[in-house]
């Protein structure tokens, strides 16, 4: 039994050289210009390979950490690959001496920031492959030493929202992809340093809704991937910055309407809007899907009724989309291809349909417009009618003539009457009017010692008693009189002469005095 020991310690030993020998002899697989050493176990960058290599393979190990010396001997490299390992470091400045690298695959790593010092060096890094690693952030200028870059692979992270200054310095850029991440938010602008871009991928991230600004800056654009978002609302005018675009994928999202003629003026060749809510098509939508050469528009849930009868009537199977539409409602058209439904039977139900078209929208709405207007126009009338109503009357016809001792006087409302004294009206004031000349009256006040008791004189009659029994009324109301700044009461008698007066009748209906208590 003790002599099998020192056997088993041999073996073992040989078996760790043999494995140490493996790790660390990773020469014997280079050639003159590349290195293959993935799936070695390495744990830091073999230092022993030829400098002159521009090709080093080192996928599939467990190296964890990167610095600048490890690179130093190989400053030929154009290709170097580091995916699937479990790199979470890279130290400042590890690849400054790898100017003429073109090619980096840092892919399937542990990677979480990118830092602005990261890729200080890499002034000819062409292809950067930084797919699923833990990113959720990329610091403002990170790529900004990479200006000749063209293809950028960020899928399969943890982004959440792209920044104005996020690919700064990266005009060159054709490639991008940043599909499978948790981005849902796009800043206006984020892609206004990468003029150059031709294919973007958006796909499998949280977007809700598509902004008109979301892609300015992308005039040569060729291929847009929006597939896998929750994609409800596209604002007008998001295509527009757009131009180029051949290739859109919207597919898997939650789109209801979609703005067909904003692809009108562009070349799109291919169009996947399937796995969405669309429910109708117009016949115009028709002839803009007739020019797209691939287009899917299945698992839709399709309103086969009246909203759809006009793209049904330019339907004639020359196309592959035409075959796609099966009809979710109404339930007798259920599973049916829409092809298939004879034009006569696709009918709305006017109680429940909810089909407006634009002519009845627009009506709608100038007809509450007017109707607002006439309730308006009607109560102006209303209120201007009541303030003419309430106006004093513009050229009255009654005047009283006042006289006392020293004065006779005439008061009226016309604007044109003017007081005149001693006893005379100024003609050129008296209304032109062809009613009677208007009754004189003369301030006639009792003698405080003998006062005359009001009926004793027939010429003192009262004057609200003399208009009491009769449907006539007085000419105006008089004005009070005040004498010599006494404020009793005042009395007025008629001055008017008649033939009545020369036989001291009094009872003539216009001889009598006014007095007031």
């Amino acid at each position: 039994m003790g002599a099998k020991r020192p056997d088993v310690l041999m073996i073992l030993l040989v078996i760790l050289t043999v494995w140490g020998s493996a790790e660390a002899d990773c020469s014997s697989s280079c050639s003159s210009t590349s290195c293959q050493c993935n799936s070695r176990g390495l744990t830091i960058v073999p230092q022993d390979l030829p400098t002159s290599i521009t090709t080093l393979e080192l996928a599939r190990n467990d190296i964890t950490i990167l610095s600048q010396s490890d690179f130093s001997r190989y400053r030929s490299l154009e290709t170097l690959r580091l995916n699937d390992n479990p790199i979470s470091t890279i130290n400042s400045q590890a690849f400054y001496f790898l100017s003429s690298l073109t090619i980096l695959s840092l892919s399937g790593n542990q990677i979480t920031t990118v830092r602005a010092d990261m890729f200080t060096g890499l002034g000819n890094l062409q292809y950067i492959y930084l797919s699923e690693n833990e990113i959720s952030d990329i610091q403002a200028g990170a790529f900004s030493p990479t200006s000749q870059l063209r293809y950028l692979s960020l899928l399969h992270n943890k982004l959440t929202s792209l920044r104005a200054d996020l690919f700064t310095g990266i005009g060159n850029l054709e490639v991008l992809y940043l599909y499978n991440n948790e981005i849902s938010d796009i800043q206006p602008g984020t892609f206004s340093s990468t003029p150059q871009l031709r294919s973007l991928s958006l796909g499998d991230n949280n977007l809700t809704n598509l902004r008109a600004d979301f892609f300015t800056g992308l005039g040569n654009l060729q291929v847009l991937s929006l597939f896998g978002n929750e994609i409800s609302d596209i604002q007008a005018g998001t295509f527009s910055s757009t131009p180029n675009l051949t290739t859109l994928r919207l597919h898997n999202n939650n789109i209801t309407i979609f703005p067909f003629n904003e692809l009108s003026s562009q070349p799109i060749s291919v169009l996947r809007l399937d796995n969405n809510r669309l429910t109708t098509l117009s016949s115009a939508e028709y002839d803009i899907l007739s020019s797209i050469s691939h287009v899917n528009i299945e698992n839709n849930p399709w309103q086969c009724d009246c909203s759809m009868l006009p793209f049904r009537l330019r339907m004639n199977g020359s196309h592959w989309f035409e075959d796609q539409i099966n009809c979710a409602q109404p339930d007798q058209f259920h599973g049916q291809k829409l092809i298939e439904i004879n034009p006569k039977h696709l009918i709305c139900d006017t109680q429940t349909s909810t089909c407006i078209t634009l002519p009845v929208l627009l009506c709608a709405i100038f007809g509450s417009i007017a109707g607002t207007l006439l309730i308006v126009a009607i109560v102006l009338t209303i209120w201007c009618k009541r303030n003419n109503n309430t106006s004093p009357p513009e050229n009255p016809e009654h005047a009283v003539v006042l006289t006392n001792a020293n004065t006779t006087a005439v008061i009226t409302i016309d604007q044109k009457d003017q007081i005149s004294p001693q006893g005379s009206l100024n003609p050129e004031h008296r209304p032109k009017s062809a009613a009677p000349l208007p009754h004189e009256y003369e301030s006639v006040k009792p003698h405080p010692e003998n006062p005359r008791p009001r009926s004793a004189d027939p010429r003192l009659t009262s004057l609200n008693d003399a208009y009491r029994n009769t449907d006539e009324r007085p000419p105006f109301p008089f004005p009070r009189s005040c004498t010599d700044g006494d404020d009793s009461a005042a009395q007025y008698q008629s001055l008017r002469k008649t033939d009545a007066e020369s036989s001291d009748d009094y009872e003539t209906p216009h001889d009598y005095v006014y007095i007031t208590e």
